[in-house]
């Protein structure tokens, strides 16, 4: 499953690659775009829920929501 998701509060590039580095074990591939503060995310359904990337993101400190 592929979504793209809006992150708020991120500051930098570094927390682009922070949320990149949590994340990358569990998915198919991230990439998250500071400069547009979005999260391009493809990942198994059957194995990984999308509560529980929107959770992780969330518990780094940044507001996440669906587009």
């Amino acid at each position: 499953m592929k979504i793209n998701l809006k992150i708020d509060g991120m500051h930098c590039n570094s927390c682009a690659n922070a949320i990149e580095f949590v994340l990358k074990n569990d998915v198919k591939s991230i990439k998250v775009n500071y400069d547009k503060r979005i999260a391009s995310v493809d990942f198994d359904d059957r194995k990984l829920k999308l509560e529980e990337i929107i959770r992780t993101i969330s518990d780094l400190g940044y507001k996440v929501t669906r587009m």
